[in-house]
């Protein structure tokens, strides 16, 4: 049997979700939030894992060196236990890399990817039930905000520029790209 293709399902159980809401929901509904999250959920593009060789660059000098004499120590290292040492390196070096697979696999997560203003600007569903999504700011001579990201209007950010003429906002995410602390009013 074969893994299930869980994008595909998840974008069928989205789609048959969206029709439900299209056909039979009369009144505004912050459903259709929900489809959209799920939407740009499913098209960012899949996390490329690192290989093997990679990941061992990563590694330090310092911790290889002691992976190697850790293989040295298990095989009671002499001239004639080289190919044992050797063998129990190579073990040891693909256990470390099996480590880092299982971090990445639990908590490795791709980032939703930054649109630039210049190419478009968000549209309703990019933003929240008060219209603001992320725009990022960076720093700029004539204000005093630092590099950082805001929630803001659209129609403050499209065409707000700098006195050399940049762009004041350089860059825009949807409202839920970055989670906010929830408030219990």
């Amino acid at each position: 049997m074969t893994n299930p293709d869980f994008r595909a399902l998840c974008a069928e159980l989205v789609d048959a979700y969206a029709y439900l809401i299209d056909r039979y929901m009369t009144a505004p509904s912050n459903k259709d939030a929900l489809v959209y999250r799920a939407r740009t959920a499913l098209n960012q593009p899949e996390p490329v894992a690192p290989t093997d060789e990679e990941i061992m660059e990563l590694m330090s000098q310092q911790m290889r060196d002691d992976l190697a004499n850790a293989a040295r120590a298990l095989a009671g290292f002499d001239r004639a236990n080289v190919k044992a040492a050797g063998a129990m390196r190579i073990i040891l070096n693909r256990h470390a890399v099996d480590h880092v697979r299982a971090v990445l696999a639990r908590w490795g997560r791709p980032a939703i990817q930054p649109v630039p203003v210049s190419e478009r600007l968000p549209g309703a569903k990019d933003c929240n039930a008060e219209g603001r999504c992320w725009f990022w700011h960076p720093g700029h001579k004539q204000d005093d905000f630092i590099d950082g990201w805001i929630l803001l209007d659209p129609k403050w950010a499209g065409s707000r520029r700098d006195s050399d003429d940049s762009l004041i906002y350089t860059h825009w995410l949807p409202h839920h790209a970055i989670p906010t602390p929830e408030t219990n009013d």
